[in-house]
């Protein structure tokens, strides 16, 4: 019984993730207007990037949409295992194996967290290399 129930959180997680993400599929990007900032606006994270490996920045364009994509799957997984480690933490009762486990998954959520955060400082690395060449 406690394993459907885990299997049902788990699933019902997952699709609290997904629901969304399909939804916006249908919507296209404006095109790249720009706001009254004077800067781009950047609400589209999916959209492809316009110009291909002929250039550097192309380069650059590529990189961003990859670490983009990247950065949000490894945030929405850290968010779950977050969300699993609590529960975890909270049906434990003192038992050693799964406070361990909880503590774990804690542990690999960090992780996951700063691998997201590692990937969105690609892009100015990148920059910083091609200009020194």
């Amino acid at each position: 019984m406690k394993k459907n129930l885990s299997k049902l959180v788990l699933v019902s997680l997952i699709s609290l993730l997904v629901f969304p993400v399909v939804a916006s599929a249908g919507i296209i990007p404006d095109g790249g207007s720009s706001d009254s900032s004077g800067g781009s606006n950047d609400s589209s994270v999916w959209e492809e990037p316009k110009v291909y490996v002929t250039t550097p920045e192309g380069v650059l364009n590529i990189v961003e949409y990859v670490t983009k994509v990247i950065f949000t799957i490894v945030l929405a997984i850290a968010v779950i295992f977050i969300i699993i480690a609590a529960f975890n933490f909270l049906t434990a009762a003192g038992n050693p194996e799964k406070i361990a486990t909880a503590r774990q998954m804690l542990i690999y959520a960090a992780i996951g967290i700063g691998v997201a955060l590692l990937a969105r400082g690609i892009r100015p690395l990148i920059e910083y290399i091609l200009q020194q060449g």
